[in-house]
């Protein structure tokens, strides 16, 4: 919460306001190249519902309260960002243009599931793309940025697509934001869409294979919650707390180990394993038939 701060963003995370999805799809629709053409008459405009809406990076970092003044967001490699996403673990951004978010430290991972949930939205979690990689760098680095910027590129993005059911950026953004210039656009019985439910961050976030990087981390995994969860009033809640964390990761790793062991059978198949258990049932085979032979004889 302290870097969402920092960045300026907790309106669009903590004080969302009303979305109206069907306004939003109608502005989106209505978005074209000619708002990012300097000189047309259409430049930093969208018409939506017969009036114009002044729609650009400044009027977006005016509506959240962000300084106006125009910011250079820096250019950056990926190379860079994977390497500070993943505390070291991975060097290169993959080839195949998505990071797995498995890799993340956990003070990526949270940030990544924030991100996910209402600056790009995506049905994804198990990956990140450039753009949101990008994002979530310069705010847990505390970098200065023009988000206003970010979320214009954003939008302008449906201009590129014929993707039907590509996920709208900031669609409460969005509607504030048309709402602040238009308060009498809704139609009679249009309403607010209903809000998402709140995020919580799972404790397997903290007890696996994502690197710690947040201040506090030990005290947290041992009852006191996440940042999203309330802390347990008492000793046997505290417990309890704990007791679902270890469950949790008993049944992770149980899963897991069950996935090897299935992988080894699949190697091995038609193949005796040669440890020392094997040797002594050959030996013992050995002996059984010798006994079977002098009984014969």
């Amino acid at each position: 919460m302290e870097l969402i701060e920092t960045a300026g963003l907790l309106k669009t995370v903590t004080e969302i306001g009303g979305c109206y999805g069907k306004l939003a799809r109608e502005f989106i629709v209505n978005v074209t190249t000619n708002c990012t053409e300097s000189g047309h008459p259409d430049f930093r405009k969208v018409f939506v519902r017969g009036r114009c809406v002044h729609f650009s990076p400044e009027i977006i970092n005016q509506y959240l309260g962000r300084s106006t003044i125009a910011t250079r967001n820096e250019e950056l490699s990926l190379s860079a960002i994977t390497n500070e996403l993943t505390a070291g673990q991975v060097m290169e951004w993959p080839v195949k243009g998505l990071l797995s978010s498995t890799h993340l430290s956990v003070k990526y991972a949270i940030l990544n599931r924030i991100g996910a949930a209402n600056w790009a939205p995506t049905t994804h979690n198990s990956d990140i793309s450039s753009g949101l990689a990008k994002l979530i760098y310069l705010i847990g680095t505390k970098a200065q940025f023009d988000f206003g910027e970010y979320v214009f590129a954003q939008t302008m993005k449906h201009t590129d697509t014929f993707a039907v059911k590509l996920p709208i950026g900031f669609p409460c953004l969005l509607s504030g934001i048309i709402l602040s210039q238009h308060p009498q656009i809704l139609l009679v019985d249009e309403v607010p869409s209903k809000k998402a439910s709140l995020l919580t961050i799972d404790y397997r976030l903290l007890a696996g294979a994502h690197v710690s990087d947040v201040a506090g981390l030990a005290e947290m995994t041992q009852g006191e919650g996440t940042s999203s969860q309330k802390t347990p009033e008492t000793p046997i809640a505290a417990l309890i707390a704990v007791s679902k964390m270890l469950q949790d990761t008993i049944t992770s790793c149980t899963l897991r180990k069950k996935n090897v062991d299935t992988l080894i059978l699949q190697l091995t198949k038609g193949k005796r394993p040669l440890d020392d258990n094997a040797a002594a049932n050959d030996q013992n085979d050995a002996g059984t038939s010798d006994d079977d032979t002098n009984a014969s004889d």
